[in-house]
C-alpha cells in the first residue's frame, strides 16, 4: 500500500528533477556560447575587413600603384607581381578561421584567377618588353571579365558580414 504511491513520487521526482538539470546544462551552454560571441564577433569582423583589403590591394590597379617602377620589364613585373599576390595572401591565411568556407574558397578562387590573368596576359609578350605594355594588358583584360571574380568575392564577405549584424 505504500510501496506503489512511493515509487509514484519517486519517479514523478526523478523527471522534474531530470528536466530542470538539463534545461539549467541548456541555460549554461547557452550563456557560454554568448560569451563565445562577445570574444568572436569582434575577431570574425575584423577577418571580414582584412580580406576586403587584401581583395583591394591585390585588384590590378592598386598593385601597378605600389609594385611597378620605372624601367621594369616585363618579367621583372610578372615576378613582382606574383611574388606580392603570395605575399598578401600567406599574410592572411589565418583568417579562413574565421570565414565560412565558401568566402575563403572565392577569396581563393580570387588570387587563382588574377595569377592566371597576369600569366595569359603575358603570353605573348617579350621578356624585355617594358612593363607598362604587361599593365597595360593586364587592364584590358581585367576590364574585359564582366563579373570580376574580387568584386564578386567582396560582395559576398559584405553580405556575410551583414548577416552578423
Amino acid at each position: 500500500k505504500y510501496t506503489l504511491p512511493s515509487v509514484v513520487v519517486l519517479l514523478t521526482a526523478y523527471y522534474l528533477l531530470d528536466r530542470y538539470l538539463n534545461q539549467e546544462l541548456e541555460r549554461k551552454k547557452l550563456d557560454i556560447k554568448k560569451e563565445n560571441q562577445k570574444i568572436t564577433l569582434p575577431l570574425r569582423l575584423q577577418a571580414y575587413e582584412r580580406l576586403i583589403l587584401f581583395l583591394e590591394r591585390i585588384s590590378p590597379e592598386q598593385l601597378f600603384v605600389r609594385v611597378q617602377q620605372p624601367g621594369m620589364t616585363v618579367a621583372q613585373l610578372q615576378k613582382t607581381l606574383h611574388l606580392t599576390i603570395r605575399a598578401e595572401f600567406e599574410h592572411n591565411l589565418s583568417q579562413q578561421i574565421y570565414v565560412s568556407e565558401e568566402v575563403w574558397g572565392l577569396v581563393k578562387s580570387s588570387k587563382e584567377n588574377l595569377l592566371k590573368i597576369i600569366n595569359l596576359a603575358s603570353n605573348g609578350l617579350k621578356p624585355d618588353d617594358k612593363a607598362m605594355v604587361l599593365s597595360k594588358k593586364i587592364i584590358e583584360v581585367f576590364t574585359g571579365v564582366e563579373n570580376s571574380p574580387i568584386e564578386a568575392s567582396i560582395r559576398k564577405i559584405k553580405a556575410e558580414a551583414a548577416a552578423l549584424l
